[in-house]
């Protein structure tokens, strides 16, 4: 039987907000390894829980050594926006899915 969310959770979900929060601003920087486990964790149990959305957004790095800076997947979570929000969302991203399709029949 749960004895509800942990301290991390809570913590986590105090940080976030409706729009998308990269992992790495929730654990700030100079985090262990240990502590960037314990936030993935915590997310990943709030999103099988329904209270956390979990994605991917490209952020632009410097690497050393590169002329330009490289952009690279980024994990991100935010809320669970309301139903309509997410349902407009998946609409939207069917129809730019169409029409790049649409542009590859032509």
């Amino acid at each position: 039987m749960s004895r509800g969310l942990g301290a991390v959770q809570c913590r986590v979900l105090g940080q976030l907000s409706e729009e998308w929060t990269y992992l790495a601003d929730l654990h700030g920087p100079g985090a262990t390894r240990a502590v960037v486990e314990s936030i993935r964790r915590a997310l990943r149990s709030l999103n099988e829980a329904g209270l956390v959305d979990l994605g991917h957004l490209d952020r632009e790095v410097s690497v050393r050594g590169a002329h330009r800076p490289a952009r690279r997947a980024h994990k991100v979570a935010r809320l669970m926006p309301p139903p309509e929000v997410l349902a407009r969302e998946r609409a939207d991203r069917a129809r730019r899915l169409d029409e790049i399709l649409r542009r590859f029949k032509d």
